[in-house]
Parts: structure tokens; sequence; C-alpha cells
């Protein structure tokens, strides 16, 4: 049979000597440990910093060096660098929640930028069906196919000036279209 050893405990305290004098430094500084943590994170937040402090200590009671300063002088370095610790640990946690805001917000961005030019493309295409043929096919080689009017004009057989009035035509035509589709469309 073996014999297993006891492991030590996470949540160590240390014994009751280490801690009696300990307990009694804090509860004598308690306000001015609450008025370092506050100056350094806030009222909201002092509280919890301070509880903080009294954690570690009692956890780590063997951080304490009395060679190397005070019981109070240590217990005010310690809430000093615990209250700094608990501001980047509340700028990370907010820079992590505005990178997951800013994505979806940009994702909300981008669905409604598809449903908008959704929605004009339907209105635009509407109001090219109510073109007759000629003026539909010359708004389309010239905006959408992206031809020349001189080269509408040879494909066409016809006048480059008579494109051009043409479209200047049909492009009044679709204004008058699309405003009657969305009285928002300016003349």
């Amino acid at each position: 049979m073996q014999h297993s050893r006891p492991q030590p405990s996470t949540n160590r305290v240390g014994d009751a000597d280490e801690r009696e004098p300990l307990i009694r430094t804090f509860r004598a500084q308690r306000t001015v440990l609450y008025s370092i943590a506050r100056s350094i994170v806030g009222e909201h937040d002092a509280a919890d910093v301070v509880q903080d402090v009294l954690v570690r200590m009692l956890r780590f009671p063997e951080r304490y060096s009395s060679e190397r300063a005070s019981l109070d002088g240590f217990l005010r370095m310690v809430t000093r660098t615990t209250a700094i610790d608990h501001l980047r640990h509340q700028g990370a946690a907010r820079r992590r929640d505005d990178q997951h805001w800013f994505a979806i917000r940009d994702e909300a961005t981008d669905v409604i930028q598809d449903l908008l030019n959704r929605e004009v493309t339907t209105r635009v295409l509407a109001a090219l069906d109510k073109l007759d043929a000629t003026k539909r096919e010359l708004i389309v080689d010239a905006f959408f196919e992206r031809i020349t009017h001189r080269e509408i004009a040879l494909n066409r057989g016809i006048a480059e000036g008579t494109v051009k009035s043409r479209i200047r035509a049909a492009l009044r035509q679709l204004r008058v279209e699309l405003r009657e589709i969305d009285p928002a469309v300016s003349a």
C-alpha cells in the first residue's frame, strides 16, 4: 500500500501567528488603503481592490518581509499595484468588448448596405423596365457595359450626337420614374 503525501493547499493563508499581525495592521490601515485604491480606480471599484489586497496577503503571507519594508508600507504598495492591475484588466476587457461590438457593428453595417444596394438595384431595374427598349439599351450600354458614346453610335449606325441626346432623354425619364418610386430622389 502506497502512502500519499497531503498536497499543499492553493488557498494557503499561513499559520495564525503570521495572519494576526497582518489582519490587525490591515484593519488599522483599511481607510488609507481604501483611499489609495479609490484615487486610482474610483469609488465603484475601490472596495473590490482592498478586498483583493487582503485575500492576496492571506493567501501569500510569505511575500512580505519585514527586512524590506514595514507592513503598513507593504500594504500600501500592494494596494497601489493591485489597483493598477485592476485598471489594466478593465482596459483589456473593455478593448475586447469594443472589438466585439465593432465587429457586430461592421457586420450589421454590411448587412444594411447589402439591403440598401438590393433596394436601389430593384428600384433602378423597375425604372429601367418602364423605358422603351431603345432607351433602355442605350442606358445599359453606356452605364452598365461602359461602352463609349462613339462606340454605341458606330455599333448602331447612328450619329454620336443622337446617342447623346437619346441617353439624356432616357436619364430624364429615369429620374421621373425613380421619383415616382421614391419621392426622395432629387430632381
